[in-house]
Formats: C-alpha cells, structure tokens, sequence
C-alpha cells in the first residue's frame, strides 16, 4: 500500500449535507487543505535516562480542525452550507448559519497516485476573505474556511476514510457517487 500524504495538492472537491438525500455537489475552486491535529493530541517520548526509545502520538481529543482555501464559494455551497438564501430577484442574503454537517470528498496525489479522501462529520464556519485594490499584478483573494471534523457515529465513529487508485480502482472510480 502506497504511503499517504495529505500534503501534495488537492482538487476534485466535493460535498454531502448529511440528513439529506444523498447527492454529491462539486466544490470547485479549492487550493489548499490544511490539517490541524486535536489540541488534545501530544507527544509522548519513551525514554530510560537521558535516551530517548521512542516519540510517538496520543490522540486524546476527538475533534480535528482543517482549513481549506477556495478560490470562489459556489451559489450551491453559500445555501446549502451556510445558510443563505437566494431571492426572487436573484440577490443573495446571508442569514444566520445554521448547524449544517457535511462529507468532504476531496483527492491529493501521492508520487503521482491519485488519493480519495472522506471526511465524515463536517461542520464549516463562515468563511474568512480579504478584499484587496487590484494593481498592476493579478492577485485573486481566496476564502478560507476553518472545518471541524468530528467522529461520525452512524460509521463505527470514523473521522475519514481514504483509497489510492492502485489499491482498489473500482472503490476509487465511483468514491464522489458512494453511499455513506
């Protein structure tokens, strides 16, 4: 089995508001996923003396945190997620955001294998954005979305779930239209 990496790009996003009919919508436009471990998580050396036999991690907490950067948020997400509404007129109006939990569906590559990814039970926050005097330079402000993933209970209290192309093509080819 192919090593994974979380670092090594992102694309094909996509998500799932639970509790609904289960339909896949794309997230375009996504550029960065950073993952945060658990402020509960810490280190734990093993050590006899002064030498140090082994480093390893405690994952104490449940929650993890994520930040995905998006060029745009499409008119779909802004409703579906973040409780805005569209008027007869065509405007949008952001209201109060509801508590809405998603499936993140999103794939990196590793050594140029292609990686699916899942994140269970994910509830996003308003997004964060800069709005900045265009120059002589082209430069595209991008929203940032902080995400809290939490254990799903519905799925043996999973926080994600992942498949590389070399391991199964058949789970990786149909992973944006899985059943969850």
């Amino acid at each position: 089995m192919p090593h994974r990496d979380y670092s090594t790009g992102i694309k094909n996003c996509h998500y799932v508001v639970k509790g609904t009919a289960i339909e896949v919508k794309k997230l375009p436009g996504a550029v960065r996923l950073s993952m945060k471990p658990s402020a509960a998580d810490r280190n734990i050396k093993v050590r006899s003396g002064s030498t140090i036999y082994q480093t390893t991690t405690a994952r104490q907490g449940t929650q993890r945190q994520a930040e995905l950067e998006i060029v745009s948020l499409p008119e779909s997400f802004l409703i579906d997620v973040l409780g805005w509404t569209k008027g007869t007129d065509g405007s949008l109006t952001e209201g109060i955001q509801p508590n809405v939990h998603i499936i993140l569906l999103y794939e990196t590559e590793n050594g140029g294998c292609p990686v699916r990814h899942m994140l269970y039970d994910c509830v996003v926050s308003s997004p964060s954005f800069d709005a900045t005097t265009i120059g002589s330079d082209l430069s595209i402000d991008k929203r940032k979305l902080d995400i809290i993933f939490n254990p799903d209970p519905s799925n043996n209290n999973n926080l994600s779930r992942q498949i590389a192309r070399a391991d199964n093509e058949n789970l990786f080819n149909s992973w944006f239209g899985l059943k969850t």
